[in-house]
């Protein structure tokens, strides 16, 4: 007798194997294909991180810039901050308790007048050239702010539609009136505060020593930080905002607290969006500062 047949069996072992090697390429196949859309969605992230990070730097150096200019020229900034309130800036506000006036030669004394029971108040006189304020506005009716702050300012000095001020406008601004962030003309009253943050940026027709332009740089994927090269990717800020504010208990008359608003863009310098234009990352930053006359 001849033995039995194993055909079959062989035929069923290499169809198990068939199975089991499909089954593994398949796995494989789909661990690929996570591995490789988790590494794309980590590239998006790490280089939206980055393009985050480097835009929140940029937008730190504009402050930096700003404090730095107004360390060097702080009456400026201070006189511009006055004319935006429509105070005059050569005004002594300062106040004294009742025991420093009390203590006062005579003659010094006809410089102050009582505010209430136990404050002093700086007048006009030959040592202190006024008046308070150089717009005729609307006083405050609170005691307690009107010797120090207007309720409004006059239309003359806020509105840049008034006549006298388009008069020679064509002489000071030749490229036309400058606007604020949303298009809309600066106040009369703020013209110094904008002319004192026009030139606090890394534009290249302004600042060209801080542009951050990527035309003489290498390749941004070569770049090497131990060379001295350029910058690997475009980036500009710009102060976009000065404002002055009232500060709850501030107790100093003749010191403003200014708002510095500053704002960065940084440039992917190789992924462009679908009409071309690369892809870029907006922030803006702000600190608030005080500055006196000096």
């Amino acid at each position: 007798m001849f033995p039995p047949s194993t055909g079959g069996r062989r035929n069923k072992t290499k169809g198990m194997a068939l199975v089991i090697v499909l089954a593994l390429a398949t796995i494989l196949l789909l661990g690929a294909i996570a591995n490789y859309k988790t590494g794309h969605l980590h590239r998006g992230l790490l280089k939206n991180s980055t393009l985050n990070l480097q835009a929140e730097f940029m937008a730190l150096a504009a402050l930096q810039h700003a404090q730095l200019k107004v360390r060097f020229f702080p009456t400026e900034m201070y006189d511009a901050s006055q004319y935006s309130l429509g105070k005059n800036p050569y005004f002594d506000f300062s106040t004294i308790s009742n025991a420093s006036y009390s203590s006062l030669h005579p003659l010094r004394k006809t410089e102050y007048i009582s505010l209430d029971s136990s404050t002093y108040i700086h007048v006009a006189s030959s040592s202190n050239p006024g008046p308070r304020f150089i717009s005729q506005g609307t006083i405050s009716t609170d005691p307690s702010t009107k010797w120090f702050q207007m309720a409004s300012l006059d239309p003359d000095d806020s509105d840049p539609t008034k006549s006298q001020f388009l008069t020679n406008s064509s002489k000071w601004f030749p490229s036309g009136w400058p606007t604020n962030e949303n298009g809309e003309k600066i106040l009369n009253s703020d013209l110094y505060l904008w002319k004192f943050r026009s030139d606090i940026t890394n534009s290249t027709a302004i600042q060209p020593t801080l542009s951050c332009q990527i035309t003489n740089a290498p390749a941004p994927l070569q770049y090497d930080i131990s060379t001295p090269n350029s910058i690997p990717y475009i980036a500009s800020y710009q102060i976009v905002d000065l404002q002055v504010l009232t500060m709850v208990g501030q107790q100093r008359m003749n010191q403003e607290a200014v708002k510095i608003v500053a704002k960065a863009t940084v440039f992917d310098p190789i992924e462009k969006d679908q009409i071309g234009n690369h892809i870029s990352v907006t922030l803006t930053a702000n600190t608030v500062i005080k500055v006196s006359r000096r």
